[in-house]
C-alpha cells in the first residue's frame, strides 16, 4: 500500500502544481509578453515551478491518501484488516510518513528557495517589461491616464516617445536609456530631450509615474517580504513576521493533510475525501488571510494568526482519530 500511496500522491501532486502554474501564468504571462525569446519564457517557468511546488506539496498527501484509503474502503480492504485485529494507527502509519517526506521537502522550499526564486522572477519579469517598454510601438499607460508610446528606436540606442502635455500637442521625447524604477511603479528615462510647441527642454533624468493599476500592483508579490530567506526577514515587522511563522507552518501541516485526507477517505470514500478536502483547504488559507489582515491591523499576534489554521486542523484530526 505504500508504494500505491506514493505514487497516486505523486500524480495528484502534478495535478494540482500544473493547475497552480497555468493559473499563475494567466497573472504573470501578460507582463513577460509573447515576443520575449525562449530562454527568458523557460527561466520564468522553471522559478515559477519552483516556487509553486511549495505550496502544492503539502498538499500532495491529502488527495493522494484520501482516494488510496478509499479505494481500501470500496474493495473491504479497511476491514479485513478490523478483522485480523489491526489498529487504525497502524493502518495510518503510511498517510503520516508520506506527510512527514512532504514536510520535509517543503520546508526548505518555504524557507530558503522559494523566497530567492521569487526574487529572481521578479527580476526576470522585470528585463522583459525593460524591453517591451523599449520596443517600437509599445504604449505605457502612465498615472492619470497619459500614454508614453515609443515612435521609433532606428539608431538601437535612443527612444522617441510621443508625451501629451494637457489637452495640447504631444511633445517629443527622446531619451538614452529607460528602465523600470526599483519599485516598479515609475519609468525612468536618462539623457532625456523634450520638445514642445514652443520650447526645447533638456533634462538629465525624467521620471514618469505608471499606472496605480498597471505594472507597480502586479509586481507587488516579487518585493520584500515574500523576496527575503527567513533569515533575512525584519523582526520588527508585523507583515515580516508573519510571513516568517507562516512559512514554517504551512509545511508542518503536511503530516495532518496526509492524516486528514487518510481518514476522510476511509470514512467517506475517495471522491468525497478530495471534495471535503478542498473546502477544508479553502478554509485553511481563508483563516490564514484574515489572520493576516487582523494582525497587519493591530489585532492579535503574528504568530497566533499563522499558527491558528494548524491548530484547528490538528484539533479536527484528533476528533476523526477518536471516532475512528
Amino acid at each position: 500500500m505504500l508504494f500505491e500511496l506514493f505514487g497516486v500522491s505523486a500524480l495528484a501532486g502534478a495535478l494540482v502544481w500544473l493547475v497552480l502554474l497555468v493559473g499563475q501564468l494567466a497573472k504573470v504571462g501578460d507582463l513577460l509578453g509573447a515576443e520575449a525569446p525562449g530562454p527568458l519564457w523557460a527561466r520564468v517557468l522553471g522559478l515559477g515551478g519552483l516556487i509553486l511546488a511549495e505550496p502544492a506539496l503539502p498538499l500532495l498527501g491529502l488527495i493522494g491518501a484520501g482516494l488510496t484509503y478509499g479505494r481500501l474502503r470500496a474493495e473491504g480492504g479497511l476491514i479485513a484488516a478490523a478483522a485480523l485485529g489491526w489498529h487504525p494507527l497502524r493502518l495510518l502509519a503510511p498517510a503520516a510518513a508520506l506527510g512527514l517526506v512532504c514536510a520535509a521537502l517543503a520546508l526548505p522550499l518555504s524557507t530558503t528557495i522559494g523566497p530567492r526564486a521569487v526574487g529572481a522572477l521578479g527580476s526576470a519579469l522585470s528585463e522583459a517589461i525593460n524591453a517591451r517598454f523599449t520596443r517600437p510601438g509599445a504604449a505605457v499607460t502612465l498615472s492619470g491616464g497619459g500614454v508614453v508610446r515609443t515612435i521609433v528606436g532606428a539608431d538601437g540606442a535612443a527612444t522617441w516617445a510621443a508625451w501629451p502635455v494637457g489637452s495640447g500637442a504631444p511633445a517629443l521625447l527622446r531619451a538614452r536609456g529607460l528602465r523600470l524604477s526599483p519599485g516598479r511603479d515609475a519609468l525612468e528615462l536618462h539623457d532625456v530631450q523634450l520638445w514642445l510647441a514652443d520650447s526645447r527642454l533638456r533634462a538629465g533624468t525624467l521620471r514618469l509615474q505608471l499606472d496605480d493599476a498597471g505594472v507597480s500592483r502586479r509586481f507587488a508579490m516579487f518585493g520584500p517580504p515574500n523576496s527575503l530567506p527567513s533569515a533575512d526577514l525584519a523582526t520588527d515587522d508585523v507583515h515580516h513576521r508573519f510571513t516568517w511563522h507562516r512559512r514554517w507552518a504551512l509545511p508542518l501541516m503536511a503530516p495532518l493533510w496526509a492524516l486528514l485526507g487518510a481518514l476522510l477517505g476511509a470514512r467517506r470514500g475517495g471522491v468525497a475525501a478530495v471534495v471535503l478536502s478542498a473546502g477544508v483547504v479553502g478554509l485553511a488559507y481563508w483563516l490564514l488571510r484574515v489572520g493576516e489582515l487582523a494582525a497587519r491591523a493591530g489585532f492579535g499576534s503574528p504568530a497566533v494568526a499563522a499558527w491558528a489554521p494548524a491548530a484547528l486542523l490538528a484539533l479536527g484530526v484528533f476528533w476523526l482519530l477518536r471516532r475512528a
